[in-house]
């Protein structure tokens, strides 16, 4: 992993931006609707996340040349940076810009007095059909650290009787 850190540094260089930075939420938001995987909220519900950090959450831009490649927007809270919606574009994924993004968003929350840092998300056995988050895991995995693992979902179905 540090290998593809110092190739993306040599290729590519990341800014932090708070979220009070309505043209660089933009760009960002903008580079999610691009190429962001999963759920994508609206443009007034990410604006209100934003809103309701405000001061305790950042974006980290990373650019090749002009070029906006990667960013990841980070939310902090009680010591802990919380990563959220990731964006790599299919170039910024091919010069490694997603690690960089990732690299400098550590480093942003450590600098915020951040002890902990939580990924989210990891592929589970248990929901095979989340197939698609085995790269992804893979991804995170690289940055080292403790797997905390939750108890799964439980429902009970409950119909009423007719009497």
């Amino acid at each position: 992993m540090r290998r593809h850190i110092r190739k993306a540094i040599g290729q590519c260089y990341s800014r932090v931006f708070p979220v009070d930075r309505e043209d660089q939420v933009l760009n960002f938001y903008a580079l999610l609707r691009r190429s962001g995987r999963g759920y994508i909220p609206g443009l007034e519900e990410f604006r209100d996340l934003c809103d309701s950090f405000a001061g305790r959450a950042f974006i980290v831009l990373t650019f090749y040349g002009r070029d906006l490649v990667a960013g990841v927007l980070v939310l902090c809270t009680k010591g802990v940076a919380s990563y959220m919606y990731p964006a790599v574009s299919f170039q910024g994924r091919r010069l490694l810009c997603g690690y960089l993004a990732v690299w400098e968003s550590l480093q942003e929350a450590r600098r915020r007095g951040c002890t902990a840092f939580d990924f989210e998300g990891l592929y589970d056995e248990r929901f095979p059909s989340l197939r698609r988050w085995k790269g992804f895991t893979a991804f995170k995995e690289r940055f080292g650290g403790q797997e905390i693992s939750y108890p799964g979902p439980f429902v009970k179905y409950v119909f009423p009787f007719s009497g």
